[in-house]
């Protein structure tokens, strides 16, 4: 039976947000075709997409859109 691990894109990354780092990690399930990602700050905040992006390059641009968006929000947030 095959494993059911996790494969790690090379497309991960840190962003620097109003002085605090924050990873983005892009990954999928080894059985899957399709990548989510994950946003974690660094109060160990983390944020785990629902959706499913065909290529890692797009569920990368989708967290960054995210982060952008969060960031303009004129209210104080806790997570993204």
């Amino acid at each position: 039976m095959p494993g059911f691990g996790i494969v790690d894109s090379d497309w991960s990354q840190s962003v620097n947000r109003n002085g605090a780092e924050i990873q983005i990690r892009i990954y999928r399930q080894e059985h899957e075709l399709e990548w989510s990602f994950e946003v974690v700050e660094g109060e160990g905040l983390s944020t785990f997409s629902d959706a499913t992006y065909p290529s890692e390059q797009d569920a990368l641009q989708t967290a960054l859109r995210v982060l952008k968006i969060a960031r303009s929000s004129s209210e104080p947030s806790v997570g993204i």
